[in-house]
């Protein structure tokens, strides 16, 4: 009986899917903060342009690169800082598979933290419903049943039970996009779209820099006050990188597809305050898919270069974004760390 409910739940989104690929459309992401806009509109609504660098992650980069001080360096460089909300390896892949299909990227630049074996990076991003596509779904299955044993899906085991709900949740959100788009136009029409258009060209004016942050001072205060590490307090950042995880699976077909589209793929690792260098194990896994960036971490542990423990603001964002300058000047093997590992 669990086998035949395995096989007519297989039919039932296959056949779900084929309908789903005639109807569904990233162009109206059902997202209404602020960046995610912003990041739909220079993605799926600008006509089709060259983007010099395009800066993937979540607020850390968000917060730590700055577009304009990048091309004051790179004059006539076309640079987006796309990173948004939170971490997560599935929606770095759809954000740059969109990215990729609209537009022709030189370099891309993703994030890297120390928290890879984080539960945030194995779990899926919340976001990522709204990103994906049919196609998308078909890589999802992929992953997830590839990473149960036979005997979990013959005896219909929780894990399975729970791979097929979340399936079934991406599939029920691509089905229901065309009826949401003509209701949230309405909706639009009703309450006006200023509101979207102010913060659109808030994150315009920044390109895509995190400018904005009503906690921000506060928040640094706190930080300052009772934070009572020194330079000499480093914390290990030796997790190494799990394998088989959702966060392998996604970043080898990141560059894949950036080795298709003949993109330089560029892995900038931010760390949290005062964290040490990533495990040898983290450092080479990284290096098979690209350029692994690694900035002096003395040039921006300085307390007052951080607004809390994993995000840079202010002089720390020049800071880091002149690290990063420098290594794409000078090459990755520039850095003062990276005979650390050789």
């Amino acid at each position: 009986m669990h086998t035949l409910k395995i096989i007519l739940g297989l039919i039932f989104i296959s056949l779900i899917l084929v309908l789903a690929t005639e109807i569904s459309s990233v162009d109206d992401l059902n997202i209404t903060t602020d960046k995610w806009l912003w990041t739909r509109e220079k993605i799926i609504k600008e006509p089709r342009q060259q983007i010099d660098y395009a800066l993937i992650g979540s607020s850390r980069i968000w917060g730590a690169m700055k577009p304009h001080r990048m091309a004051e360096v790179l004059p006539g460089a076309r640079i987006w800082n796309l990173a948004n909300h939170w971490v997560g390896r599935d929606t770095n892949y759809f954000f740059i598979k969109h990215l990729f299909k609209h537009h022709d990227v030189k370099n891309l630049l993703v994030e890297v933290t120390e928290i890879e074996p984080h539960p945030d990076y194995i779990r899926p991003h919340p976001y990522a419903r709204y990103l994906i596509e049919p196609s998308d779904i078909m890589t999802e299955a992929d992953f997830l049943f590839s990473s149960l044993e036979p005997q979990e899906i013959l005896t219909y085991s929780t894990e399975f039970k729970d791979d097929i709900k979340l399936l079934l949740k991406y599939v029920g959100e691509v089905t229901v996009r065309i009826p949401r788009i003509f209701l949230r136009t309405a909706v639009d029409r009703i309450r006006g779209k200023q509101r979207y258009k102010d913060e659109i060209k808030m994150n315009e004016e920044s390109l895509g820099f995190n400018i904005s942050d009503p906690d921000f001072i506060q928040d640094q205060k706190f930080f300052n006050q009772f934070n009572r590490f020194k330079m000499g307090d480093l914390r290990s950042a030796q997790a190494n990188m799990p394998l088989g995880s959702r966060s392998d699976y996604y970043l080898k077909k990141i560059e894949k597809l950036a080795r298709k589209h003949n993109v330089r793929l560029i892995f900038v690792y931010h760390p949290t305050y005062l964290y040490s260098l990533p495990s040898p194990q983290v450092f080479y896994y990284y290096e098979t898919l690209g350029d692994f960036f690694l900035p002096n971490l003395l040039n921006i542990y300085h307390i007052e270069y951080w607004r809390n423990y994993s995000h840079m603001y202010g002089k720390g964002a020049d800071a880091f974004t002149d690290e990063i300058l420098s290594l794409l000047k000078n090459g990755h093997k520039s850095s003062p760390h990276y005979n650390v590992y050789k």
